[in-house]
């Protein structure tokens, strides 16, 4: 057993879980969830934490289910928040219905349709707020947003996810 496996992870009072056999499904203040365990998996509940035992897991496995599962119920009692910021001249996007229309330096206007479990909010005409209760899908729509324009080594201009730190070059140097 790994000993990320072994923490009791913690259930907020607005998270309800239900199990069927070694299906766990969780309703909270944000939404519903549903995660399959592997088979012969026990959920043990004792003073509102969670434990997780299993004899025919792998401890690499055992310890990326507890990870998940602490990251589903943590995202239904409180979402999960990015923040995205366009950093170049002309750089910005517009929100219209369930789209975002992106204007990145390119010829063309990019439209990315928006998923239904996700909240996609403009702070800015430069900077947008994605807010969810799952982790995975907040930070994939994030990523996927940021690879129409990454940040690029010598001016930094791009998409860039709040707390990403661009690895900056240093230019030409003129030759005397």
């Amino acid at each position: 057993m790994s000993n990320i496996g072994k923490q009791r992870i913690l259930i907020p009072q607005n998270v309800i879980l239900k199990s069927y056999g070694w299906n766990l499904y969780l309703h909270g203040k944000y939404g519903n969830a549903f995660i399959k365990l592997p088979p012969y998996t026990k959920l043990i509940t004792e003073n509102n934490h969670l434990r997780l035992v299993s004899s025919n897991i792998s401890s690499s496995l055992y310890g990326s289910i507890q990870k998940k599962l602490k990251a589903l119920i943590h995202g239904l009692s409180l979402q999960y928040i990015t923040h995205l910021q366009f950093v170049g001249v002309g750089y910005k996007a517009m929100i219209k219905d369930s789209l975002i229309i992106m204007r990145l330096g390119f010829s063309h206007e990019i439209t990315l349709n928006i998923p239904d479990n996700l909240n996609v909010t403009l702070v800015k005409r430069n900077n947008l707020r994605i807010a969810g209760s799952d982790l995975e899908k907040v930070q994939q729509f994030a990523y996927k947003i940021r690879s129409y324009r990454s940040p690029e080594p010598f001016k930094g201009k791009g998409i860039v996810i709040h707390g990403e730190i661009v690895r900056r070059k240093e230019g030409k140097k003129k030759k005397i």
